[in-house]
């Protein structure tokens, strides 16, 4: 439940909490001597809420370099997400107005107040069961910081996480401030989406295949326009036997088979078969050898 009113105590802003040149180098000596898991902010720090991009520091060597680990800024141990990042020793991370409300811990007496625990988790990504492994973790306690609602919030953000965090690079968190949608407003959107969706389709595809016109044609078109020449044709032929060659049209039947009965050829006689070799009494005189020459 959303948290009305605010205090005036004291708290510092991310502005405040940027570290100026005495600071950097008092984390450059927390970094070289690497015996604690992280250097900025301090150790109880009092953050005013909602906060973008608050600076953090650690030590590179307080992880394991050789097997390349990386790291996550935590603050909820039982959250399914988990960014892991490459161990830079800085980054960014936000404090959103949904965490204050739904994550961080109450302070009794202080409604205006609450705190978090962060967590940095490690993931080794080489060495022994690195690669099959995917739950090699490593959680090293950081700071516990509290939360101040400072001032009466316009609107209340819906991010799902307390914190987020990003390389000193980036422009945005994680997983943090930002107006980013909530997992249910997001199912309230897309369920109606996809369920339209489904209907329109399931009309679609019973019209076109399955219990429309096209459930009782078993045939293309294609296939019922050839079907239907072919019928024609055979209709033609038919008629056409039935009504004998027309005129000026020449009549054709099958060849005559050799044989003895009606209509078929009895011999392969050279003489019946090709009427310039039939026989008769005159011979031809261009058959005739001509007359030997004598001179």
């Amino acid at each position: 439940m959303s948290t009305r009113g605010y205090t005036n105590a004291t708290c510092d802003t991310p502005l405040d909490l940027y570290p100026n040149a005495t600071i950097l180098q008092q984390i450059h000596d927390c970094q070289a001597a690497a015996n604690t898991s992280f250097c900025w902010p301090p150790n109880g720090s009092r953050i005013c809420t909602p906060a973008s991009e608050v600076r953090w520091f650690w030590p590179i060597e307080y992880f394991d370099t050789e097997n390349e680990s990386k790291v996550a800024i935590q603050d909820d141990l039982s959250s399914a997400f988990l960014f892991l990042r490459e161990n830079t020793g800085n980054r960014t991370t936000s404090f959103t107005e949904y965490g204050f409300d739904y994550k961080a811990v109450p302070i009794p007496g202080k409604p205006y107040e609450k705190v978090v625990k962060i967590y940095m988790i490690e993931r080794r990504f080489k060495g022994q069961n690195a690669t099959t492994n995917a739950f090699n973790y490593e959680i090293h306690d950081a700071q516990t910081v509290t939360l101040v609602k400072s001032a009466e919030w316009t609107s209340t953000r819906t991010s799902g996480r307390l914190s987020g965090s990003t390389s000193t690079s980036s422009a945005s968190s994680g997983g943090g401030g930002g107006n980013s949608l909530s997992g249910g407003k997001v199912a309230a959107i897309v369920v109606p989406i996809v369920l339209v969706a489904t209907v329109i389709l399931f009309f679609c595809c019973c019209k076109a295949c399955c219990c429309g016109p096209a459930k009782n044609r078993s045939k293309t078109k294609p296939e019922q326009d050839a079907e239907a020449a072919a019928a024609g044709l055979q209709n033609a032929a038919a008629a056409m036997r039935q009504q004998g060659p027309s005129p000026g049209t020449a009549y054709t039947r099958d060849a005559p088979l050799v044989g003895t009965g009606p209509g078929q050829i009895a011999t392969l006689d050279p003489a019946v078969n090709n009427p310039r070799r039939q026989s008769t009494d005159a011979v031809p005189t261009y058959d005739a050898p001509p007359p030997k020459y004598v001179p």
